[in-house]
């Protein structure tokens, strides 16, 4: 990325995409009315945004120089935090994620991959 200004790009992206696409608040809610159809239960427009940055997350594992997954990844956070202001909902509980470990010298060791 030219200058290494995400937070930019970002914003210009965010402008781009309102001309071609229309309100992203719009856009989201029509994308959460087909999740909440198709999985047969309610999602929110940040949930959405909320999944689409696991989608760059999981881009930016598989090719982390491509400089799109962070632009978009920053202005999907943005959305989610723009969309809970309006829905304030209930706080969700922790995951239990369980993560295999092995331990050197004592210590646990994450594995990479």
């Amino acid at each position: 990325m030219e200058n290494g200004d995400y937070l930019k790009a970002s914003a210009r992206a965010i402008g781009e995409r309102r001309e071609t696409y229309g309100s992203p608040r719009e856009s989201f809610d029509r994308a959460a009315v087909i999740a909440s159809t198709i999985l047969d239960k309610q999602i929110l427009p940040h949930e959405i945004a909320f999944i689409l940055h696991a989608v760059k997350l999981a881009r930016i594992a598989a090719n982390p120089a491509n400089p799109d997954h962070y632009v978009d990844g920053i202005a999907y956070l943005a959305f989610a935090g723009e969309f809970l202001e309006a829905v304030a909902p209930e706080p969700a509980p922790k995951p239990v994620i369980a993560v295999p470990r092995e331990v050197v010298d004592g210590r646990p060791v994450i594995p990479t991959r």
